[in-house]
């Protein structure tokens, strides 16, 4: 994951109930047109739920045999207003081939048997993760 490259100090804010758009730069190695489209982002919430974020095909980019750049926002939500902020967990992983495609293809719940981590380089097997401070908020009235 290069962009966002490091955790923000300050939690980013939203208003509870509506999706808000992180962007992801995010650069893939050894990957062929197969495992593009298997390839999902993995977001962990702290109620300990997951969901997978399936980025659109146009987002991909083909920068060199095997690579490939994604350039989107992952989408995140959360219903309820929380009293502090809390981190958000995204990772790269490749859903499984028994992943069936009727599932709803933007966003699905997930569970580990679904899902293969995608190391966050060739010569490393840590799987490319990141953290992201969060508060969901109540919207303020208007006139």
């Amino acid at each position: 994951i290069v962009e966002p490259s490091e955790t923000p100090s300050e939690p980013v804010c939203f208003v509870a109930g509506l999706p808000l758009g992180i962007p992801m730069n995010i650069l893939l190695h050894n990957f062929s047109k197969n495992d593009i489209s298997r390839f999902r982002i993995k977001t962990d919430y702290p109620d300990r739920s997951s969901v997978l974020f399936c980025p659109r095909e146009s987002e991909f980019k083909k920068i060199a045999a095997q690579t490939y750049r994604l350039l989107c926002k992952v989408l995140v939500q959360a219903d309820n207003i929380w009293s502090d902020s809390a981190r958000v967990h995204f990772g790269c992983v490749l859903k499984s081939q028994q992943f069936t495609d009727a599932m709803p293809s933007l966003v699905i719940s997930c569970t580990r048997s679904l899902c293969i981590p995608v190391a966050e380089s060739p010569f490393t097997n840590k799987q490319a993760t990141m953290e992201i401070p969060i508060q969901p908020v109540q919207a303020k009235a208007s006139c």
